[in-house]
């Protein structure tokens, strides 16, 4: 099936976005329970703020280390196999730790290892299937196609949340079995693809040899070469800091109160309600909305739930304003990754997304030690509003931007032309 054709047929009637779909998912699922056991490991190690959120960077630093061979590996081999092998892989890792667990053997040294390997794995391949889609469907339907995944994710919040606190109360190894399992299913979908997801050769800039490592900084080169990328990476990576700040102070808080494994689950569940009707409801309703009038409304709305998170500890109520916070996350991100994924040329799309990746490492890495630092330093109340603010500020400055003020709806985001 040609892409016009895919452009003119619904993504789920498609048989190879079904298969990619499905891999993706198996893999999500994955990282989804995988990474909640590792997130409540680190605290239930070591029984420290700041050596727990050390794990979270560590694993970051390691991914962004590995990142930009990851985004070479992806733009210079066939990305069908990639996702096989990164799922063998993952599972593999899974399956060890678990096995560890069970055997009583862990321990804060151990644990440390166990994060480096993943950060490895998830540096090296964590991107191929997003590199991967453009080749699996056209570019009007891009916008559909991210919608749907990140809808996806938050179904996979919703109920994948839950199940792993459940699980990790019976035994933290489970919850590690899961996704053992799943990641071997990503292997065993992405065997079914049948789509040519090998790069163009033509796209390298040379023939192996030195030219592969040279042609590897072109990603950054092309950041380097557009100011209105650059710019939009800016606010993703504020977003993803912040974000990811204010969910490590409230799990670590929560977790200091003796809150449940259970409890943390469902917060996380309610999180995931959130973004599921936000993904369903708003992405019809800011359509047709310009692209700036949405960035605008919905960095607000943000912001103010986050905000309003430092005014109570309760489980139940940061579970409600979770909700509030999640419902416009998937507008703002379907938006701004679509805008920035059109503006990148097909052939440099892993490289490019090898750098994105590299920074959202490096903000993740800084967003854990600092969350666990500020939580012992300032508190729960300013660990919370300190990154928010800065969100704030970064994004009303943003909105007056060019970039952001020429930013079209989501409607009209097939008129893009990729920038050289």
């Amino acid at each position: 099936m040609s892409m016009d054709e895919c452009g003119e047929t619904p993504l789920m009637r498609q048989r190879e976005y079904r298969y990619w779909f499905l891999c993706d998912t198996s893999s999500q699922i994955g990282v989804v329970v995988g990474g909640f056991a590792f997130t409540l490991l680190g605290y239930t190690v070591t029984h420290n703020y700041v050596l727990s959120g050390l794990a979270g960077t560590l694993n970051s630093l390691v991914t962004a280390f590995m990142v930009i061979p990851g985004g070479i590996i992806s733009d210079y081999h066939d990305r069908r196999r990639l996702i096989i092998l990164s799922g063998a892989f993952a599972a593999a890792l899974d399956a060890a730790l678990a096995l560890t667990l069970l055997a009583g053997r862990m321990s804060a040294p151990l644990l440390f290892v166990f994060v480096t390997a993943n950060g490895a794995l998830s540096g090296l391949f964590s991107n191929t299937t997003n590199v991967a889609l453009p080749q699996v469907v056209g570019k009007n339907q891009m916008a559909d196609a991210t919608a749907a995944n990140q809808s996806r994710d938050a179904v996979l919040q919703l109920a994948a949340s839950p199940l792993a606190g459940l699980l990790y109360g019976v035994s933290a190894a489970l919850p590690l079995a899961v996704a053992c399992a799943s990641r071997a299913l990503q292997s065993v979908f992405g065997m079914a693809l049948r789509c040519d997801l090998r790069p163009d050769p033509r796209d390298h800039g040379g023939d192996g040899g030195p030219a592969v490592l040279r042609d590897g900084l072109e990603g950054a080169r092309w950041y380097a070469r557009n100011g209105r990328a650059r710019l939009i990476l800016l606010l993703i990576i504020v977003q993803v800091m912040v974000l990811s700040m204010c969910g490590t102070v409230v799990v670590l808080y929560q977790q200091s109160l003796g809150t449940t494994s259970l409890m943390l689950g469902v917060i996380q569940t309610f999180q995931g309600v959130g973004m599921l009707l936000g993904g369903v409801v708003g992405m019809r309703l800011v359509r047709e909305l310009a692209g700036r009038t949405v960035f605008v409304l919905t960095s607000l709305a943000f912001v103010t739930s986050f905000a309003l998170m430092s005014l109570t500890a309760s489980p139940w109520m940061l579970a409600l304003l979770g909700f509030c916070a999640s419902v416009p996350l998937i507008p703002l991100n379907s938006m701004i990754e679509t805008y920035l994924m059109l503006l990148i040329p097909v052939g440099l799309r892993g490289r490019v997304g090898a750098v994105n990746v590299l920074f959202m490492s490096v903000a993740q890495s800084v967003s854990s030690v600092a969350a666990g630092t500020l939580l012992h330093i300032v508190g729960y109340r300013g660990a919370l509003l300190l990154p928010l603010t800065i969100m704030f500020v970064v994004s009303m400055m943003a909105c007056s931007t060019p970039a952001i003020g020429g930013m079209p709806g989501l409607s009209r985001m097939d008129s893009l032309e990729t920038l050289s």
